[in-house]
Parts: C-alpha cells; structure tokens; sequence
C-alpha cells in the first residue's frame, strides 16, 4: 500500500519521466534510422558508399529531410500549445480575444505556409504517381469546344513578308 500511495502522490512527476522515456525511445529510432543502424541497416553496400565523404554526405541529406519534417511538426506543435496557453491563461474573455490575435497573427501565416506545402507536395507525389495512366484516361477538350456545336474554323496564317512588298507596292496599306 505504501508503494500506491506514494504513486499517487507524486503521479505528475512519473508522468512526465515516463513522458522523457517515450520521447528518449522516439529519438534514438531517429537517429538509428538515419544513420542506418540497427534494423534499419542496409544489407546490401558497394565499396564506393564505405567512402568517408560519402557517409557524412548521406547523414546530412538525411537529417536536412528529417529535419524539414521535424520542424514543420514543431512549429504546429507550438502553435496548438500557445493556442491552448492562452485560452486556458486568460482570465477574461477581452485578454484570452488579444491573446489568441496576437498568436494567430504571428504563428499563423507559418502554420498555413506548413501547411501548404505539405498539401502542395502531396499534390506532386500524387501527379507522379498517375502519370502513367494519363494515356488511358479520355481527354475532355476545352470549355469553349465541348458545348460548342457549330463548325470550328481555322484562320489563314498571317502573310508572309512578299506578300507585304507586294501590297506596298500597290499602296495597299
């Protein structure tokens, strides 16, 4: 019983470590699967990739990219705490409204940039992926034509330039 009771009694603080443990977990899997250790080793390596240069290349690129990730995830992260900060601080509803303009209006063109070029990228991964079956899909024409009922006509191409001396010639301007 003393065991339970001193559990409930400092409950936040073993939280809190065991919320450490879980982000400690987190990381080292990170760092395993950046540097491609542990389970996530490659089996197969030329002895051109055992060169220094190109370990240090490789471990840089794949931070940059994690890091993009981890950042974008940061930032959205701080601005759903400040969000929650300054509704949960605010002792009244004019300071939690200055509050909550003050964050939107400073981290909020961030998070929507995030945000964009996430759903942007997406959108490009998704084009590449159909772009193969693009030749069996049906192309609809143009607006302009698919209601269009009567005849399209093409029009003459502009005169070539003898044609131009011969107007001048005959004051044809």
């Amino acid at each position: 019983m003393d065991i339970v009771a001193n559990l409930l009694q400092a409950y936040p603080g073993f939280f809190l470590f065991l919320l450490c443990l879980f982000f400690l977990g987190l990381f080292a899997q990170w760092i395993a699967w950046t540097f491609s250790l542990g389970r996530f080793s490659r089996v197969t390596s030329t002895p051109s990739k055992q060169n220094l240069r190109y370990v240090f290349s490789e471990a840089a690129v794949k931070i940059i990219n994690d890091f993009r990730h981890l950042l974008a995830l940061v930032v959205v992260s701080i601005f759903g705490f400040a969000l929650c900060y300054a509704m949960n601080v605010a002792p009244n509803m004019k300071e939690m409204k200055e509050a909550l303009q003050a964050i939107v209006a400073t981290l909020g063109g961030l998070v929507g940039s995030i945000i964009g070029y996430y759903f942007g990228e997406s959108a490009v991964a998704k084009a590449q992926d159909t772009k193969g079956t693009e030749s069996l899909e049906r192309e609809v024409p143009p607006p302009a034509i698919q209601g269009a009922s009567e005849q399209i006509t093409r029009v003459p191409p502009p005169p070539s330039q003898d044609d131009k001396e011969q107007q001048d010639d005959k004051g044809l301007h």
